[in-house]
């Protein structure tokens, strides 16, 4: 199985969601009985592949994690979190995942 990693702004972080919050984000939806029928093998490689195709946009601000949050001699892997951005009255923190970033790599894990 591929690494999975959901550390925020971790070194090797793999997904901007774990497993559990993945859950809670399908719980009582349409899409929840295709996520459960997943395995866990297909659903961390799934929000992996899901994380790469967001890795491909361009986005405004700066990555937060230099150094990383898990090594200091490393800067984060992924483009999120990120500081210095506003979208829609909503300025980006550090310490978080907006809430679109992760409902777009779930529903596209999904897909």
């Amino acid at each position: 199985m591929a690494v999975f990693d959901a550390t925020l702004s971790g070194s090797k972080a793999t997904s901007y969601v774990s497993l559990a919050r993945a859950v809670e984000l399908v719980t009582d939806t349409p899409q929840e009985a295709t996520w459960t029928a997943m395995s866990e093998g297909e659903q961390k490689s799934s929000l992996n592949v899901a994380t790469m195709w967001l890795e491909t946009l361009k986005y405004g601000g700066s990555r937060c994690g230099i150094p990383s949050s898990d090594d200091p001699a490393k800067p984060q892997a992924l483009q999120w979190p990120r500081s210095g951005v506003t979208c829609n009255g909503y300025t980006a923190a550090c310490d978080l995942i907006p809430y679109k970033v992760e409902w777009a790599e779930v529903m596209l894990a999904i897909q």
